[in-house]
């Protein structure tokens, strides 16, 4: 008779309205909008997930200040830690860039302004919910409130299992290091009083469709471009985001610019240029304090940079997007106008901005409407075929620029910082997740150096 009581006591005290509205605030809601996304694809979120319910679960029976708090605090956490599988960006350099949130345009995505207002009505939701009692008092609630947990954790990595090389690529501690710099052979044995060029792409990843990738390198074997260069084109691989790009391609290694911040390396490219006896200049179209290139950028070895206001200053127009600046297709001018000037060896960095995603329709850009004749794969993407656009632009330019008459000797490489960070599955999985591509343009009289490098290495001759 009593352990039947006890029995019926305990079964009394599961409190399934209680378990309800927890799951709501702390498994359910926090999560709903990331889940929606699996359809499309997203990176995974299993740590974020499991911390969310701990923290729900070891607050379950504070006061409704505390648990809002931590709530609110764990959702925004959420949404960075999100964003930073997305861009391939570690969370810290997110949160270090809110200072230019003011200066970003997010208006002009579309997605931007949906995922905005679904992600604060669905905080709104969650507060309101707060106010109801969930607490967990018995020893069942909190056994499934734990299971709702691990189960939402261990559906999400199995969805975004396939997507594990698309989001958040970090390359490991003992992985070779490589790139495209290397594999080119650029700048390895710079002849006296030759310039030297290196351009890096924002988002210009390797398409796997072989006539999509024709025709964005097009530009490169037409006539009047070979006839001045030799055209070799290769691979190399990626990691991380734009910055890390930067270090792999300009101080030899796999770092994240925090290396440099505060100290000089003089075994980077510009640095070990400079020591040749070459003016050393970095171009950037955006503001020099964004992830603090105005700091690094000299640290490295560059005796001058050359950022928004200043390419506004030589005569770049401004172009919008999500960082709205100078625009690309007028930076090669202006590095044509200092090699034609220059009285010593040149080298000159670019690190390229409109086609950072997501790229708006915006007639500045000129990327109002996908023009006729682009491959299929482009054509089946809005943003794809404005990246395209932009892309081939941008060649189009610095092709100008390259084989006019009057264009002193100089090698280029052009290379691509990462794969685009699309937002839809499908059109990532147009790009190789480990691969970008280079392109050098070496003048005409240097005698050919082939490269040791194992990446993939075409070239095109006459």
């Amino acid at each position: 008779m009593t352990t039947h009581a006890v029995q019926q006591t305990r079964v009394s005290s599961f409190d399934h309205r209680a378990l309800l509205i927890w799951l709501l605030c702390w498994v359910i809601l926090p999560n709903i909008g990331f889940c929606l996304l699996w359809m499309i694809g997203a990176p995974s979120r299993m740590t974020e997930i499991f911390v969310i319910g701990a923290l729900g679960m070891l607050t379950r029976n504070q006061s409704y200040a505390v648990r809002c708090t931590i709530l609110m605090s764990s959702i925004l956490y959420s949404v960075l830690s999100f964003l930073s599988g997305l861009f391939n960006l570690p969370v810290w350099s997110l949160i270090g860039s809110v200072r230019y949130l003011t200066e970003m345009e997010p208006c002009g995505s579309a997605f931007y302004l949906i995922a905005g207002g679904l992600a604060a009505a669905n905080l709104a939701v969650a507060i309101k919910a707060l106010h109801y009692d969930a607490r967990l008092k018995d020893d069942l609630s909190m056994l499934l409130a734990l299971g709702g947990v691990v189960a939402l954790t261990g559906v999400d990595q199995a969805i975004a299992f396939n997507n594990r090389g698309a989001y958040a690529r970090a390359m490991a501690g003992e992985q070779v290091f490589d790139s495209g710099v290397r594999r080119s052979g650029f700048a390895t044995k710079p002849s006296q009083g030759r310039h030297l060029m290196l351009v890096m792409v924002e988002s210009m990843g390797l398409p796997l469709d072989r006539g999509f990738r024709d025709q964005l390198f097009a530009r490169w074997r037409a006539k009047d471009v070979r006839h001045r260069y030799q055209v070799m084109m290769g691979t190399s691989p990626f990691a991380g985001s734009t910055t890390n790009a930067e270090m792999r391609a300009l101080c030899d290694r796999w770092a994240g610019y925090e290396e440099v911040i505060d100290m000089t390396d003089r075994g980077c490219l510009p640095a070990r240029l400079r020591a040749m006896g070459y003016t050393t200049s970095a171009y950037h179209s955006f503001d020099g304090g964004l992830f603090d290139r105005n700091r690094w950028y000299g640290h490295i070895g560059f005796d001058t940079t050359h950022f928004r206001d200043e390419l506004y200053a030589s005569g770049a127009s401004a172009c919008g997007g999500i960082f709205p600046g100078a625009c690309d297709r007028d930076v090669p001018a202006i590095m044509a106008r200092q090699l034609k000037t220059a009285t010593k060896p040149q080298f000159l960095y670019w690190l390229t901005l409109n086609t950072h995603l997501p790229v708006p329709a915006e007639a500045a850009l000129h990327t109002i409407s996908c023009r006729e004749g682009v491959p299929p794969v482009v054509q089946a993407s809005v943003m794809i075929c404005r990246q395209f656009m932009l892309w081939t632009e941008l060649q189009q330019a610095l092709a100008d620029q390259l084989v006019a008459a009057d264009f002193p000797d100089t090698d280029i490489l052009i290379v691509g910082d990462h794969m685009p960070p699309y937002f839809l599955r499908a059109e990532r999985q147009q790009f190789d997740d480990q691969q970008v591509p280079w392109i050098l343009l070496r003048a005409r009289h240097v005698r050919d150096q082939r490269t040791t490098g194992t990446g993939r290495v075409t070239v095109t001759r006459d």
